[in-house]
């Protein structure tokens, strides 16, 4: 049975999951997937709830909704904004729904293709100079390659930029993301993870191969500050069933086998969020840690 101190959970986990439903093929429309996400906000593990993402194409969309169904008193609404035109136009269009709905509803963070890093990172601060720009690392690449960009745009606008990697299926990718991990907490650079849901620990489906990503595992191989990369690689592939315990010191596998290095207080970075296109099973998952892992 998994042990957990209820408020070292909080800290943890505290707004863990953005809601990416609005990216998946059969994604609802807008005001459906408005109110889930707020039923989602409002349920039992509602504090594990954290952006809503959007994509820069919808906001237009999204202003209408929110509109039409916020009231007074209502809990303002963060959002990723997903560029999935052209940079300028999207910033654009971004920039005149921040100026419309601030503070009902504000723009956390941009997230970009690898493109041009510096000239597209530079471009976002049109929504407002706190805006995250996040770069899309490709499947199976590691962050190396990007990360001098990324000093040269923080260089440039004086500003940080992140990185966006979607959740591994396989060993090659799961190496990669690894490499990834050890790279960015190296660089203090922050980072999201995008996957269609996560388990509560690493699991392999015996039939296809195919890998979903544990939460818990993420989240040990980010507090793992002094890690190699063949730790933090063994770390997100651990699939052994063990006790784990959330501490205030750390988190803890297999009782008395400390695995974190960093006091978890209020600060999971340089790992922002998870972005699940079903993050109503990964909160029940997540959840469900209370009772066994």
């Amino acid at each position: 049975m998994t042990m957990l101190i209820p408020d070292a959970r909080r800290s943890l986990l505290g707004g863990v999951v953005d809601d990416a439903t609005l990216l998946g093929t059969a994604a609802p429309d807008i005001e459906q997937a408005v109110d889930a996400y707020q039923t989602l906000r409002n349920g039992p593990h509602g504090w594990m709830v954290g952006r809503l993402v959007v994509p820069a194409s919808q906001l237009e969309d999204l202003a209408g909704v929110l509109v039409r169904t916020m009231r007074g008193g209502d809990a303002a609404i963060p959002i990723v904004t997903a560029a999935d035109g052209q940079v300028a136009s999207d910033v654009s269009i971004a920039s005149a729904f921040q100026a419309t709905m601030d503070p009902a509803a504000r723009i956390d963070i941009i997230r970009l293709a690898s493109g041009a890093v510096v000239e597209d990172a530079n471009a976002t601060r049109g929504i407002h100079h706190d805006v995250l720009p996040l770069v899309t690392v490709s499947p199976n690449a590691t962050a190396a390659p990007l990360l001098a960009a990324i000093g040269a745009a923080k260089d440039v606008t004086l500003h940080s930029v992140g990185l966006a990697f979607d959740a591994p299926l396989d060993a090659p990718g799961l190496s990669s993301l690894a490499a990834s991990i050890r790279a960015c907490t190296q660089t203090s650079t922050p980072f999201i993870v995008h996957a269609t849901r996560f388990s509560a620990s690493t699991r392999v489906d015996p039939t296809t191969g195919r890998m979903s990503l544990g939460v818990l595992n993420l989240l040990t191989a980010v507090l793992q500050v002094e890690a190699t990369v063949s730790e933090t690689l063994s770390t997100l592939s651990d699939t052994e069933p063990a006790p784990r315990t959330i501490g205030f010191a750390g988190l803890s596998i297999r009782g008395d086998a400390v695995r974190s290095a960093r006091a978890i207080g209020f600060d999971r970075s340089p790992l922002l969020s998870l972005s699940a296109l079903e993050p109503a099973t990964t909160i029940e998952a997540i959840g469900a840690l209370n009772l066994s892992s």
